[in-house]
């Protein structure tokens, strides 16, 4: 059903993760509503508060009612963390805040703001991306850090990873629509690019 792609630095059993991809398999039959999930279908919140279990550094385990479970079947919606998942995600939090791994800075809490609407078509606007439709290169221009460039086919499928000096090359790539996705410092920003 998922992937999760850790890119991790790792010292006595301790690891920082300074990367994560998670895909899911859009092909399968998921429930992505609230109400109850019926035979043959899986549920989607399920299946993400799994994965999101794993990026707390939660691992496996035995017991079948358990969110960290590893394997779901049809029909089953289990969508709550019990007491052992909330207390090994706060001793990592916990840990996150107070142990140095890899040489890398203490995580802090921050203060998130909440922005507003105006506030998001304010930063994707501070992103320029041309031309799209696009035949060879596609070009960023942006003040922000670009932290990763993604780009999926139709299927969800990860194409290429590649960003050299701002721009990616798309002339190896077969005429269609393919979502790009630019992770910066200040902003996630998914658009559609079509190559002709």
């Amino acid at each position: 059903l998922t992937y999760s792609n850790i890119t991790a630095c790792s010292i006595s059993g301790r690891s920082y993760v300074s990367d994560v991809d998670l895909g899911i398999n859009s092909n399968q039959p998921f429930n992505y509503t609230l109400n109850p999930t019926t035979l043959g279908q899986y549920d989607y919140f399920n299946v993400i508060l799994h994965e999101l279990g794993h990026l707390r550094n939660l691992g496996h385990v035995g017991n079948t009612d358990d969110i960290m479970y590893p394997s779901l079947s049809t029909g089953v919606a289990n969508r709550a963390l019990n007491i052992d998942n909330i207390i090994g995600g706060l001793w990592t939090q916990n840990e996150s805040e107070n142990i140095s791994i890899c040489s890398r800075p203490l995580m802090t809490l921050g203060n998130c703001q909440e922005l507003d609407n105006n506030d998001f078509k304010n930063l994707k606007n501070e992103i320029e991306i041309y031309p799209n439709p696009v035949s060879s290169k596609l070009y960023l221009n942006t003040t922000h850090e670009v932290l990763k460039v993604i780009v999926f086919d139709s299927s969800g499928r990860i194409i290429k990873r590649t960003l050299i000096d701002n721009n990616i090359d798309f002339s190896d790539l077969g005429k269609g629509v393919y979502l790009l996705r630019i992770v910066t410092n200040e902003v996630v920003i998914n658009e559609k690019i079509i190559k002709n």
